[in-house]
């Protein structure tokens, strides 16, 4: 049975329960519980066109154009082998989290690679943190309660 692609910015991917946290971001932020995966990233050329030129903008400004972008570069072969290993993980049934710095998964790359691998079979959703008045019923949800 495959398992679940599950996205989750940097802040909250401690409270996600799965066999393997993946970073998928330019930077690497050390920690003993990531994998960094920069290959999933936005390119430099992109990155640094979000920062100097949309970072403080309207997302319905330039979020159709980064999305392009994005994943016009999922084309290429670096992004594609680094694609293949998170899609045969999944299929042997891993539970993987992607995690980034962006607080908002609806203007992020992130949601991008996951909107990908559904188109391979994969289920893939954006982590929510349980209100303290809900009960978690997911094996892949822990509480810090």
């Amino acid at each position: 049975m495959a398992g679940q692609l599950i996205t989750v910015s940097l802040t909250r991917c401690r409270q996600v329960s799965c066999d393997e946290r993946w970073q998928i971001t330019r930077s690497y932020t050390p920690s003993s519980s990531l994998l960094w995966v920069p290959e999933l990233a936005p390119s430099p050329g992109l990155f640094n066109q979000f920062i100097s030129r949309w970072k403080d903008q309207d997302p319905q400004m330039w979020w159709p154009i980064y999305k392009e972008q994005f994943v016009g570069e999922l084309e290429q072969e670096e992004k594609k082998s680094a694609l293949r290993r998170l899609w045969k993980k999944l299929k042997a049934g891993k539970s993987i989290a992607l995690v980034c710095f962006c607080p908002d998964a609806s203007i992020c790359h992130r949601s991008l690679v996951a909107e990908f691998m559904r188109q391979y079979g994969i289920e893939a959703f954006e982590y929510e943190p349980p209100s303290q008045r809900e009960e978690v019923d997911s094996p892949y949800v822990t509480t810090l309660f």
